[in-house]
């Protein structure tokens, strides 16, 4: 399987910026990021943003809700929204504190920074509005203009729940967008 990319800020966004190659991060900061929809616990359905890739039919989301630095749980893992006078590392992040890291809590925090939670969520071929906890989905724009659930995605390629595999397409997705456009591949 080819490595699928995170986005990790603005500036890395250039280098994986070519129109080819799908990538998660952040859908705030700019560039082509996949902007799956996603259901973290019973929270509500929205559209989010892939942290990490866990394989590819799983990946590590957020859904971008915003939580106060006293209100996150300890031992959940969160992503940072607003550093805020937060003390982070106090909260058990590592590092140096910017929009987009990613810690697990291990105490509350204190001042004006928030977070966003963030889950390990499974594709899932559901219809919008009927996500199950902890699923996601990512919607696929055949040239023929009719769409698909993906099952499982790497880098290049992108499979339907049926295992037809399809490249994707040469040219860029607008970060508005929320699917992806893709040509099919042909089976040998």
């Amino acid at each position: 399987m080819a490595k699928f990319r995170v986005v990790k800020s603005t500036s890395q966004d250039e280098a994986y910026n070519n129109g080819t190659g799908l990538k998660g991060g952040l859908t705030s900061f700019t560039g082509n990021q996949i902007q799956p929809r996603v259901k973290i616990g019973s929270g509500s359905e929205a559209t989010g943003s892939i942290i990490k890739a866990k394989g590819s039919r799983v990946f590590q989301v957020t859904d971008g809700a915003s939580v106060a630095d006293e209100s996150v749980v300890v031992g959940s893992v969160y992503q940072i929204l607003t550093v805020g006078t937060t003390d982070w590392n106090a909260m058990g992040l590592r590092g140096t504190p910017a929009i987009g890291a990613v810690f697990t809590a291990t105490a509350a925090g204190a001042g004006s920074g928030t977070a966003s939670l963030v889950k390990k969520c499974t594709l899932a071929n559901t219809a919008d509005a009927a996500l199950a906890a902890d699923t996601i989905t990512i919607t696929c724009t055949k040239s023929d203009s009719s769409t698909f659930r993906a099952k499982r995605i790497t880098n290049k390629f992108v499979y339907d729940f049926s295992d037809v595999k399809y490249r994707v397409g040469a040219a860029a997705v607008a970060a508005s967008a929320t699917s992806i456009a893709i040509v099919a591949v042909q089976r040998a």
